[in-house]
């Protein structure tokens, strides 16, 4: 299945990964935290930080075409455990039922008070067509080249996800390349 990276007006990180990914009609935000556009933490209340980690989380899917609403599973994380209940409320405000599907932890996020991933279930809209989405190839893809006599075939992909044909190519070789 082809993977595209979603990009545009949504908060950076200066880590290695992407905000969210669209593999189908799925996108895998990745963990947003109370962070500002360039990635830099905003320190604030639990709740300031549970609020600016959602929003971000809604800007990204609203780069990818969709919204909180298109949400079906909720990892969150929390600083620490004495903020249960006060998420348990606040939680309520973000989603109607049917609830999404939800794991929550506490602990190890150092200073931050919250950080939330999600996954989106968003059908029938190509990543083209998502607002300001930017697609990108996913890093991991790979130029195969295969010749048979004087043609080669090229394609693109990786050896997971299949191969996008990328067309003929006159070449005098005999050799079956694959490079991943």
């Amino acid at each position: 299945m082809p993977r595209t990276a979603i990009t545009g007006d949504i908060p950076v990180s200066h880590l290695p990964f992407s905000p969210a990914i669209r593999a189908g009609d799925f996108v895998f935000v990745s963990g947003q935290a109370s962070v500002d556009d360039a990635g830099a933490y905003v320190e604030g209340s639990f709740a300031d930080e549970l609020d600016r980690s959602f929003a971000n989380a809604a800007r990204i899917l609203a780069a990818a075409g969709g919204s909180l609403d298109d949400v079906v599973q909720v990892r969150a994380y929390l600083g620490d455990i004495s903020y249960r209940d006060e998420f348990n409320t606040l939680y309520r405000s973000y989603f109607s039922p049917p609830m999404p599907a939800r794991t929550t932890l506490s602990g190890g996020l150092g200073q931050l008070k919250f950080e939330i991933d999600v996954v989106a279930y968003i059908p029938g809209l190509s990543p083209l067509l998502a607002g300001d989405a930017q697609v990108a190839p996913h890093p991991a893809s790979v130029l195969v080249a295969e010749a048979d006599g004087n043609r080669t075939r090229q394609r693109r992909g990786t050896p997971l996800h299949g191969f996008e044909d990328q067309g003929d190519h006159q070449e005098p070789r005999r050799l079956r390349a694959r490079l991943y």
